[in-house]
């Protein structure tokens, strides 16, 4: 009596801290849920940052080939030195002297200057090809975050349900075990039942009461998890809506299923984006051969202006056009050797590439399997379930007409009980198989 006590005192106090940690409540449907999973995520909103950097990083690249203007400007402090004279004779038997150079030992100057590419080996427009590439992959990312974030929160919705409903079940068993040791202590006041009869009812009281703590701290796992993903308080009380059906309107053809995610997933696309890019990036790399070609201008204002002799303390503006030409005629294999680490990893985003595809061809043939399993397995649990009701229904009117024992009666208790669990069980992993199917090919 004394552990029935201390178990049904402990089932008071988690429900109060129950209550008292669930302060708000709301109702939340499957698509619900997952909408406010994708719209509160920080790794979506960390992926719009990232695809936001490689946008920028092609204006970056395209702004390479256009014009560039640049101001610069400098002053200086000379140290004093002589002046430069020449002495003449002046005609009256003397010398003349006078300067040629002045000192000034102050100098100031403002240069703009224009550069444009004329040629480059296709180094610009190859660069900028990879950066656009680049910036379509990463927008594929965030397509493969939303797929992983609506698993996750559809995976996080479904356990809660299960834990919810297991909670029912577990409620609906103390029930009937309780109902059984009513009866069974009337059938001990008529002495036809004994001590040790009750005494086995009672402990299974006592285990159903177990069972259903773990439920409760089941939920409180389940939503926590669930609020996390969603980023809402981790005190609210989520009521699903949605209920796990066991019908299914995709299709049953594997090889349909893998054929589409190769077109629909968006690792394949990223990683071939990627490995375009990184072809784009041998070709840039490539104009390392050839020479480079642009125009360039300079307007010039200074004083004293060197153009200008003799030198003078003041202000001029002085102008130049033309057009530079750089070639690296040696200088180690330099490029040869930037050309072989493109080349190298062209080779390696191929095989990865690859590799993706066998994977999620593995990948969907197992998630494919699994809910097949699962939708069997409702359909084998749902006539257990039948067949553990009909029995315990035949040996509970037994044992009210004294025909069946105690000890069959308990047996089909719990067996109706694991019965339930199991179809609970098989209807929730048929819809998380079913997520994950929808994943792995490529829908939400």
């Amino acid at each position: 009596m004394y552990k029935s006590f201390r178990v049904v005192f402990t089932i008071v106090f988690i429900s109060t801290i129950l209550n008292v940690y669930s302060q708000d409540k709301i109702k939340l449907s499957l698509e619900r849920a997952v909408k406010l999973g994708l719209e509160t995520s920080k790794t979506l909103n960390s992926a719009d940052a990232k695809i936001k950097a490689a946008q920028a990083r092609v204006e970056e690249v395209s702004s390479s080939g256009l014009p560039s203007l640049k101001l610069q400007g400098a002053y200086s402090r000379l140290s004093p030195i002589d002046e430069f004279k020449i002495s003449m004779p002046d005609g009256k038997g003397g010398v003349t002297s006078f300067s040629i150079a002045p000192v000034l030992l102050n100098n100031t100057n403002v240069r703009l200057s224009l550069s444009q590419p004329i040629y480059t080996g296709n180094r610009i427009s190859s660069t900028k090809d990879a950066a656009e590439l680049l910036a379509k992959a990463s927008s594929l990312d965030k397509d493969k975050d939303k797929f992983d974030i609506t698993l996750n929160t559809k995976s996080a919705y479904w356990n809660l349900q299960k834990s919810l409903k297991y909670k029912k079940l577990t409620e609906e068993n103390i029930n009937q075990i309780q109902a059984h040791l009513n009866d069974l202590k009337n059938l001990k006041a008529q002495g036809f039942a004994t001590d040790n009869d009750l005494l086995k009812v009672q402990v299974q009281l006592s285990e159903a009461s177990l069972r259903n703590m773990d439920a409760q701290n089941m939920i409180m796992l389940a939503t926590v998890n669930l609020n996390n993903i969603m980023h809402l308080p981790l005190n609210t009380e989520i009521e699903p809506e949605t209920e796990a059906t066991a019908s299914s309107s995709r299709t049953t053809v594997l090889n349909d299923l893998i054929e589409k995610a190769q077109k629909s997933r968006p690792e394949i696309g990223a990683t071939d984006y990627r490995l375009q890019a990184t072809k784009a990036s041998l070709e840039a790399t490539k104009g390392g051969y050839f020479p480079q070609i642009a125009l360039t201008g300079n307007l010039l204002y200074a004083n004293p202006n060197q153009r200008i002799f003799p030198a003078r303390d003041q202000f001029d503006a002085t102008w130049d056009v033309g057009v530079s030409f750089s070639y690296d005629i040696w200088n180690w294999g330099t490029t040869n050797h930037q050309v072989t680490q493109a080349e190298a990893q062209i080779t390696q985003t191929q095989d990865a590439l690859s590799q993706i595809k066998e994977m999620i061809s593995v990948e969907i043939t197992q998630n494919f399997l699994n809910a097949d399993l699962a939708k069997k397995k409702i359909s084998v649990s749902e006539e257990g379930t039948k067949q553990a009701e009909e029995n315990y229904r035949v040996t509970n009117e037994k044992f009210k007409n004294g025909m069946a024992l105690n000890t069959d009666l308990i047996d089909a208790e719990l067996a109706i009980l694991q019965a339930k669990i199991n179809l609970l069980q098989s209807q929730i992993d048929f819809e998380i198989a079913l997520a994950k199917l929808d994943k792995s090919v490529g829908e939400f």
